[in-house]
């Protein structure tokens, strides 16, 4: 017997005690792990942020998406001049 334990619930679980979620990039950025990740207080962590991404958010016009994520640059990291773990470990 598995007590519930669905990959579904191992994954909410690990959201549930991590700092991060790393949001691979993907079709759009609304996938549903980007919000299950807010939802579960885990800080999405994305790699795109540009204007055109910011708007297939919804509600972009009201909820201030640039303080509930951590954008860390897709290009800077393919290019070696971010670590995206130290990036991460430097934040508060």
């Amino acid at each position: 017997y598995d007590h519930g334990w669905t990959p579904a619930n191992r994954v909410r679980n690990l959201m549930l005690r991590s700092t991060f979620c790393l949001q691979p990039p993907g079709d759009t950025l609304t996938r549903k792990s980007f919000f299950d990740s807010l939802l579960l207080g885990c800080i999405p962590v994305i790699f795109r942020f540009d204007e055109a991404a910011r708007q297939l958010l919804p509600f972009s016009d009201v909820l201030p998406y640039e303080q509930l994520v951590v954008h860390l640059p897709m290009q800077a990291i393919q290019n070696g001049s971010l670590d995206p773990a130290a990036e991460l470990r430097a934040i508060p």
